[in-house]
């Protein structure tokens, strides 16, 4: 009767086991020294794949690549900011699952503003990829043709025309990547390309890698002749040649309610950089540290038909060469309208 008692004790606790085992597939969750590994189950109740449709839409951009030069000391010092006279793009474009295409075309610039901004020859071209785990943003930029948008006026007949460099011309060659740790309940798919739906509120750490190639060039001094004297010795820089490689930390989280969607992200942190640059007439070169932060935001709709959002990336970093502290930025605005077949 013992051994009977035993065997009986030992079923019940095999079918409790089993029982057990079947409630955790149920959720596909694992765990692991107390700590809940989520599963699918977990990422279906935060992140839902629209069925694979052809997702075509119409977008208006606005990119643009900006630079800041500014004298090494105190806040109050000379700055000067340089601006491309960029207008906006039109064009289509369609999302098939993971894969998407858009195609576009640049709007021409008035007289009035060729007249008051001057003209920039540009090529920008951008490529973004989001997947589960890794994203990838990579950029080409070559722009020829600046104008002063802050810190320098220039007496003319027309004081709203502003300062113009047709000559300077700046080279931008690089790309991030970006790891998204929680990544069952965080979707960069579902805000930026709308081929998924994030469900519910949700917030991840990301890490990113950021490598890039940057050019400076112009007939003369990148500091306008009239202002030379305000920045000083050490700041008459003529040519550049930037590599810089980063790394930067960061979080975000997507708010949810019902069908509409505010995401934000932020990203920051330190690199190193390799500099050769034409400075007060003598070649020189050196290496140096970086500031780099990027930040991204994107709200939006989740319609089951029609769908539409506007998304904005931002891309910051700060070096220092001699005496003069450098900023180069570049920026993505989009608004787009789509419909789901």
């Amino acid at each position: 009767m013992n051994s009977v008692a035993k065997n009986i004790q030992k079923l019940l606790r095999f079918l409790v086991l089993i029982k057990t085992v079947f409630i955790l597939s149920e959720s596909n969750a694992q765990t692991v020294g107390g700590i809940t590994i989520p599963g699918k189950d977990t990422a279906q109740r935060y992140v839902s794949i629209y069925p694979i449709k052809i997702t075509p839409h119409v977008y208006l951009s606005d990119r643009s690549l900006g630079l800041t030069f500014k004298r090494n000391s105190s806040a109050a010092s000379k700055r000067i900011e340089y601006a491309p006279n960029q207008t906006l793009s039109i064009g289509i474009g369609a999302s098939f699952g993971k894969l998407g295409l858009e195609l576009g075309f640049k709007l021409p610039a008035s007289d009035r503003q060729l007249k008051k901004y001057g003209r920039t020859r540009s090529l920008d071209l951008r490529l973004n990829s989001y997947g589960d785990k890794f994203g990838v943003d990579g950029y080409l930029q070559s722009y020829r043709g600046f104008y002063v948008r802050r810190g320098y006026e220039r007496r003319t007949p027309d004081e709203s025309v502003r300062p113009q460099f047709p000559q300077l011309r700046a080279f931008h060659l690089g790309g991030n990547f970006y790891y998204v740790f929680n990544y069952r309940r965080f979707s960069y798919r579902a805000v930026f390309t709308q081929t998924e739906r994030q469900l519910r509120s949700a917030g991840s750490w990301l890490a990113m890698g950021s490598v890039s190639y940057l050019a400076l060039r112009n007939q003369r001094s990148l500091i306008p002749e009239a202002v030379e004297g305000q920045f000083g010795a050490g700041t008459d820089l003529r040519r550049a040649r930037l590599y810089s490689l980063a790394v930067m930390p960061g979080y975000g989280y997507t708010f949810i309610y019902d069908k509409i969607y505010l995401s934000g992200t932020a990203f920051a942190g330190l690199g190193v950089q390799q500099r050769w640059y034409i400075l007060d007439d003598k070649i020189d070169s050196s290496p140096g540290v970086i500031r780099r932060v990027n930040f991204r935001l994107a709200t939006g709709y989740f319609g089951d038909a029609w769908y539409g959002g506007i998304n904005f990336i931002f891309d910051y970093y700060a070096f220092r060469i001699q005496n003069l502290n450098i900023a180069a930025n570049t920026s993505s605005l989009k608004l787009f309208v789509g419909y789901r077949f």
